[in-house]
Order: C-alpha cells, then structure tokens, then sequence
C-alpha cells in the first residue's frame, strides 16, 4: 500500500466545519434509533410511540436543512455517492410530488366541510360551506393529525436518503490508497442501516415466538393486547397478528438481499487465506431464519399467502442468479425449509384452523365493509373525504345502525381512494414509480440486480398484501416501508 496519498476528496473535506461533521453523525443516530424503535415500541401504534418517532423526524428534517445551509454558504465540499453527471430528474420530481402531496393534503384541512365531535360516545359532525372544487376534509382534526404525521415522515425520507448517500471516512480516501482492495456492492453506511435493520428484526421475530411459547397474553410481557382474544390476535408488539406478518414480509426478503449482496462481496475479495464461515454474512443466516418464521408462526392468513408468494418470487430470482450452481440453490432452499419447519411447529395448527373457517367467516366479515367503502369512493372520487377520516365517514354509510364501527376498510388501496381520491392516490403511485425510474437513469450507489429484484419483492407483497388489510394505517409499517424505499432511490443500475 502506498505511504502517501493523493491530495483529493478527503483533504477538501477535512475543511469542512466540525459542527456538520456532528450534525451528519447525529443524523446516522437519529436513523438507527427509529428503525429500531417504531416497531419495538408497540408496532407504534400507541399515540406516545407515534409521536416520538414524529419528533425524531422533525429534528433529522431540521439537521438536513442545517446540513444544506452549510454547504451553500461553507467554501467545503461533501463527497457523495450520487454522481453529479447522473440524471437528477427523478429524485427532483419525487421531491416535487412530496411538496405536493403535502400540500394536498394541507388544503383539506384547511379547506373543510366538518369537524367531528363525540356526543356520548357518538362522533357528530358539525359542517360548514368549503370550497367543492379544492381538496376538503370531513373531520378537520383528523386531517391535521394526518398531515403532521406525512411532513414527519417525508422530513425522515429526504434526511435519511441524504446520510445514507454520503461517504464514510474510509470511502473518502483515494482510490489509490486501496489498490488491493475490491469496491463493495454496498457502501458502508447504506450495510450499516441494514444490517441494525436486520439485526432488530431477527430479534423482534425471536420475542415473537417465545410469547408464543409462554403463552402470554401481554406484548412484549409489558402492555395488554387491545385484541379480545390476544393469544390468537398479538405477535410480538404487534396487538394485530396480520401486522406482524406485513412487517416480517418487508423484513425477510431485504435480509435475504442484503446476505445475498454480502456473500458475493466475499467471494470477490483477493485475499482466499481467509477462513470459510468467518465472513460477517454468515451472522445473517440465523437473523433470515428466524425473520422468514414470522409470517407463518403469527397465524395471519394473509400473511401466510404473501408469504408464499413473495416466497416463490425470492426462489425464482435466486434461481436465475444460481442458475450455474445447482448446489448453492439447493442451499437457498433448504434455509426457505428450516425457517419454514419452525414455524409450522409453532403456529402451524392454528393457522390451518384458520384457513378452515375462511368461507365460513367470509373473511371477518370483510365483504360488507367493502360494499360500504365503494359508496363512499363513488361519492367522493376525486378529492375523497380528507386524510384519515374513513372512521368518521363510515357510519354514515353503514346500513345497520347497530353494526360495529370500523376504523379501517381493511383494503388500503380502497381506503386511500375514500380518503384521499384519484388525485391523492394518484401522486403517491407517481412517487412509487420515480424508484424504477431512478434505477435505470437516476444518482446513486451501483448496485446488484439480485439486491434490487429482492427489495422490490418485500416493497411488492407489503403492497399486494394492503389489498385486503390495512399495513399502511399502522405508523410503524408505514415508516419501514417509507425508509426501505428510500434505499430503493440510493441505488441504480451498474453500468453496463
């Protein structure tokens, strides 16, 4: 290795003021803490959880314009990943769509037809005259609520994708200094996001399954399930099981993804004296284990299916990368075996007693809260009915005054086009899209295919899946989905 070095990038960053190079590290914290948090701290779906993740985005948003005020005015220069000759059209337009998405949902609540107050345990809407050809919102608390907790999680998108761009110390230093060492497929803070990531997930999966076993009905031993029946309903922090299972579906196939992306980084390093099993990647197999038994062991049935499914989408994307290494496949399947041996031992039963009473239950009753939710779309198709306020909406529409009230329509795609409209539906499919176009021709880290693919198959089923529950009503999926997606615009295609 050569004793000198180059005068380049990391000698025009070491001008850079003490006070950002704090800011970017907190910014790393602040990451960690809400990837590990928002699920651990009840799935989030207690009000304290929700908004301490809100904060924590608020102050990642505010340390990112710090950031940007620094390097306007600071004579320094940040080295990236994201290649300045690149094409910045994509994320511009999704930066574009996040401003008007918020915007959008800002004039609802501004722009109301009603606010909802409880009589006796009864919401009574109080309405008043609203401008019909702008957004307006039904309940304008609600949408309020809604449209803090949409600025916290873009402030956590736009803040995380700008730490997770950025160059480590050692990546900074010239490429000469390392002529014996391979460039990674992965930078190194994009591993260290996932790895806490996987890390954490493995874990919560793990105190899932011995809740099972003990047969506690309190999450995580700490709070009482809000379930009538928390043995079969609970996993884990989760008070709903089928949340639990959207949650270990978006983890299992990022995992996957991320040992895959190690194990052929090792494979690339020169130096083979290196003992077999001794690579970091190895310590992934277990978190895939127990993260792949999830689905299955929280009895959910949806949850069992996507399982399946994105199960069959890994294996043919496994078997294309393999498709010269028969033996290594064989490999893949056998972990999809074990993972899946241990959580019929856990869960198995109850959940084909559950598939046995499918047609019975007509799906919880699922069919009827559909009916109610297509009225409600045809009646406001273009604007909806405001952010978040299906739960007030509904019992306008139900058709037995005694019929229990429904928080959610338990189909987040219907759901969104109540709530929010075409108009609203359409720029979030819109920003979905700006990831694949990214891919192909935007700014980011080269990265492999089989990485991508895997990615795109958890982001998938989460979307498959909200087609007839409600993952994207619970923050805390709401906020991993977000975050994986933002690791979706880090990364393009290696050039060909």
């Amino acid at each position: 290795m050569p004793s000198r070095r180059a005068p380049s990038s990391e000698s025009v960053l070491n001008r850079a003021p003490l006070a950002y190079k704090l800011l970017d590290h907190i910014t790393g914290v602040l990451l960690a803490f809400v990837v590990v948090f928002t699920p651990w701290a009840f799935g989030a779906t207690v009000p304290w959880a929700i908004w301490t993740t809100c904060g924590v985005s608020y102050a990642m948003g505010a340390l990112l314009v710090a950031k940007w005020i620094y390097r306007s005015r600071g004579n320094f220069q940040v080295t990236t990943w994201a290649d300045p000759m690149a094409n910045s059209w994509p994320m511009r337009f999704l930066a574009f769509l996040s401003g008007s998405f918020l915007l959008y949902v800002l004039i609802g609540a501004v722009n109301y037809r009603a606010t909802g107050t409880y009589v006796d345990g009864e919401l009574e809407l109080d309405y008043r005259d609203a401008i019909s050809w702008l957004p307006h919102s039904f309940n304008a608390p609600k949408s309020w609520r809604a449209f803090w907790r949409y600025l916290a999680l873009v402030c956590l998108f736009w803040s995380a994708r700008d730490w997770l761009l950025g160059k480590s110390r050692r990546e900074r230093r010239p490429v000469e200094d390392f002529e014996d060492v391979l460039v990674p497929l992965l930078p190194s803070r994009l591993r260290r996001f996932l790895w806490v990531f996987c890390i954490s997930s493995a874990l919560l999966s793990l105190m899932g399954l011995l809740q099972r076993y003990d047969g506690s009905n309190k999450l995580l031993w700490i709070l009482e399930a809000r379930e009538s029946n928390p043995n079969d309903f609970s996993f884990g922090p989760y008070s709903y099981r089928a949340n639990a299972a959207q949650y270990f579906n978006l983890a299992w196939p990022v995992c996957l993804g991320f040992w895959w992306t190690l194990r052929k980084d090792s494979r690339r390093i020169r130096d083979r004296t290196v003992r077999a099993g001794s690579q970091s990647h190895v310590m992934l197999i277990p978190c895939l284990v127990f993260i792949a038994t999830g689905p299955i062991a929280s009895t959910s049935r949806g949850g069992a299916l996507i399982f399946f499914a994105t199960t069959a989408a890994a294996l043919l994307v496994m078997l294309w990368s393999l498709r010269s290494k028969p033996m290594a496949w064989l490999g893949i399947v056998g972990f999809f075996a074990a993972s899946l041996t241990i959580a019929v031992v856990v869960g198995g039963d109850k959940l084909m007693e559950r598939f046995e009473t499918v047609f019975q239950d007509k799906m919880s009753g699922r069919n009827v809260l559909y009916e109610v939710g297509h009225k409600m779309a045809a009646d406001y198709p273009l604007f909806g009915t405001g952010a978040e306020t299906f739960v007030s909406m509904y019992p306008l529409y139900r058709t037995d005054p005694t019929a229990q009230r429904e928080g959610y329509a338990h189909d987040d795609w219907l759901e969104t086009r109540i709530t929010l409209g075409w108009v609203g539906l359409g720029i979030l499919l819109a920003a979905l899209l700006t990831i694949p176009w990214n891919w192909f021709s935007g700014r980011g880290v080269p990265g492999s295919l089989e990485f991508v693919l895997l990615l795109a198959v958890a982001l998938g089923g989460l979307l498959a899946h909200a087609k007839f529950d409600f993952p994207f009503q619970i923050f805390s999926l709401v906020t991993v989905f977000l975050l994986l997606a933002c690791v979706g615009t880090c990364v393009r295609r290696e050039s060909v």
